[in-house]
């Protein structure tokens, strides 16, 4: 998103770092959040609103062949969402409870 083009699935899954052990998937994770944070927080309004490309089979992009770029940011908000409440559903399901935490 940074440059305003697609790259392909495959260069866009690989990460700098060690995703061998937890620690080190752990450590990618968050490098790769800061900095998703930090070029969202570079972003103007007028920014965010900008069409910009994604694949058509997106989803989230209704297959149009441009969506502004906040719906990129939505997406990833939704998406942590979903596994948020995915985690809690199975913490409940095997008698633990998040509240006590």
């Amino acid at each position: 998103m940074r440059e305003g083009v697609q790259i392909p699935y495959a260069q866009a899954m690989k990460f700098d770092g060690d995703t061998d052990s937890l620690a080190g998937l752990k450590e990618v994770l968050r490098t790769v959040r800061a900095g998703t944070l930090e070029f969202l927080g570079s972003l103007s309004e007028e920014e965010l609103a900008t069409p910009a490309p994604f694949p058509e089979r997106w989803f989230e992009s209704l297959r149009l062949p441009s969506v502004p770029l906040s719906e990129a940011f939505r997406s990833i908000a939704q998406h942590e969402w979903y596994h948020t409440g995915q985690l809690v559903s199975y913490l409940w399901a095997r008698g633990d409870d998040p509240y006590k935490w």
